[in-house]
């Protein structure tokens, strides 16, 4: 449907021109007028959703799915449908949603259940009536099982006090559930919770950029939350059987089955456009281009015979396995094939630090990497992000050396002590920050740097999406260049072609493309054997 007549029919306040390109405030049927001004795919975001119980945004990274979900709260809650909602977020992006609360609806109270004594939540249910409760999933999965054991009559702490499903027997609400990836895992405590939850509630909001973290199966347990199966399936099983190729190993004392391949993607992408809204940077933003740099570099003699000795054990190891399947020796490895995946690890971490195996510090290739570093830092400003901690700490020194003014960020750094130094690489224009890809990759925008640098390829499509979408976002006005270091006779352009076998995988799934490349164990070996 043409953007300017959906408008015209969902809205009272059109754009006085044809550009989809402007933000500007919207007032919407129900009398609720934004606030602030938003672009019109949010707006056409806000009604959708508002209009559906139950729906999925998983727009691109980076195109505003938190304010879509506050101004679609405020529409319902101006419309008389709600009376408040819960947001399920990570830890690390409660700040967030409490930043864009402040800033969008100033006036409207929240309270955040995470990240205070159970004294002081309490007194904020008995004293105050917030219109949205903010929490984490670790606490979500604390409280509502401990919910769930009381209503079957299992044994619990009598002091413990359900916050959640207190609001939710009170109140109507909403539940919105951010980066709703998090309970991709039909098995774990936060997924049953979250299952718990949806039963108590008729408005359920999933928000994700990465509906399939890793592989189609992600999708069912999120989807299943808005609508218990009626898309992809009653039960996880009956999902399996329709979209993948599971083959059975073993006898009747041991067996288990392992899926193979993947079939009938563009079906599931249908079920899943039939509840979803999917937007891409390029369908809906005029971003400054974007591009992606190979950077090749060769490694000296002591490392390349430390990688050697690593593929000689890797061969054997594949020898060995049954598995053709990369993707299950990777991330479903069973006893027989662990020894493939902790040395795929050990091998993708000796190509940047091959001081890890021998020891001597002087065979690190990090110097390379803050040669690069060095040679655009005049250019523009860099994120590096790196897959571990010590090769973080190396790099950090040698940059130091270049004398380029740099800091780190990791697990071990507290979450106030994160947000302190990102605050300070915004200010400082001469700081080039360096992070691992696990703490940052989520809810924080960093478009004052417009270079990322990758130390390590990851394994994982969802840490190299959301790492990249960090700085290429809503607010990113510079070319954005993303420099991919490969190391020569090592398992770096492999790593580099099973990510792009990846993103084709789930980009059929999620409807984004209908093309699918294929990656067997045959290619892996084909990799070792070109040293």
């Amino acid at each position: 449907m043409n953007l300017r007549r959906w408008l015209t029919k969902n809205t009272s306040l059109v754009p006085a021109d044809k550009t989809k390109h402007v933000r500007r405030r919207y007032r919407f049927t129900s009398g609720f007028v934004t606030p602030t001004p938003i672009y019109a795919y949010q707006a056409i975001a806000v009604a959708t959703m508002t209009d559906n119980k139950s729906y999925a945004l998983l727009d691109d990274m980076g195109l505003g799915k938190t304010l879509t979900a506050i101004y679609t709260a405020a529409n319902l809650i101006t419309r008389r449908v709600l009376d408040c909602c819960v947001v399920v977020c990570p830890a690390q992006l409660i700040t967030t949603w409490e930043r864009e609360l402040e800033k969008h609806l100033p006036n409207v109270s929240y309270v955040t259940i995470s990240g205070v004594t159970k004294s002081k939540r309490d007194d904020l249910l008995k004293n105050k009536a917030p219109y949205f409760y903010l929490i984490n999933y670790e606490l979500l999965s604390r409280s509502i099982v401990l919910s769930a054991n009381r209503r079957y009559g299992l044994r619990v702490d009598s002091d413990c006090h359900n916050l959640i499903q207190y609001v939710l027997n009170k109140k109507r609400c909403a539940i919105f559930l951010d980066e709703s990836q998090s309970i991709k895992s039909p098995t774990s405590k936060v997924t049953h919770a979250a299952f718990f939850m949806a039963t108590a509630v008729e408005h359920r909001y999933i928000l994700t950029g990465t509906p399939l973290a890793e592989r189609p199966e992600d999708a069912w347990s999120q989807f299943y939350f808005l609508d218990f199966g009626e898309s992809l399936g009653a039960s996880y099983y009956e999902f399996l059987n329709k979209y993948c190729v599971i083959r059975r190993y073993g006898g009747w004392n041991r067996s288990w089955q392992k899926i193979v391949r993947y079939k009938n993607l563009k079906k599931l992408a249908r079920q899943i456009r039939k509840k979803s809204l999917r937007r891409l940077k390029d369908s809906v933003l005029e971003l400054p281009p974007k591009l992606i740099i190979e950077v090749p570099h060769v490694a000296t003699k002591t490392h390349l015979t430390v990688m050697r000795n690593l593929r000689d054990k890797l061969v054997s190891a594949l020898g060995a396995s049954t598995e053709k399947n990369i993707y299950k020796l990777l991330f479903n490895a069973n006893a027989n094939e662990e020894s493939v995946s902790s040395l795929l690890n050990i091998i993708r971490r000796a190509s940047v630090t091959p001081s890890y195996v021998t020891g001597d510090l002087n065979d690190d290739t990090t110097p390379h990497i803050a040669d690069i570093v060095n040679a655009v830092e005049n250019k523009g400003r860099v994120l590096v992000w790196t897959a571990y901690v010590d090769t973080a700490v190396r790099l950090s020194n040698a940059l130091s050396k270049h004398r380029i003014v740099n800091a780190v960020l990791h697990g071990k750094i507290e979450n106030k002590e994160r947000n302190r130094i990102v605050e300070l690489s915004e200010k400082d224009s001469s700081m080039t920050l360096i992070s691992t890809m696990a703490i940052m990759r989520r809810g924080v925008t960093l478009t004052w740097f417009d270079t990322a640098v990758y130390t390590q390829l990851p394994f994982e499509l969802e840490h190299w999406k959301q790492s990249q979408d960090r700085i290429y976002r809503i607010g990113q006005r510079n070319k954005v260049s993303i420099i991919v270091p490969l190391l020569q006779q090592s398992l770096d352009y492999f790593i580099w072609s099973m990510l792009n076998r990846k993103i084709s995988v789930t980009d059929v799934a999620s409807g984004d493309t209908t093309k699918e490349s294929v990656l067997t164990k045959e290619s892996l070996l084909d990799a070792l054997t070109c040293w």
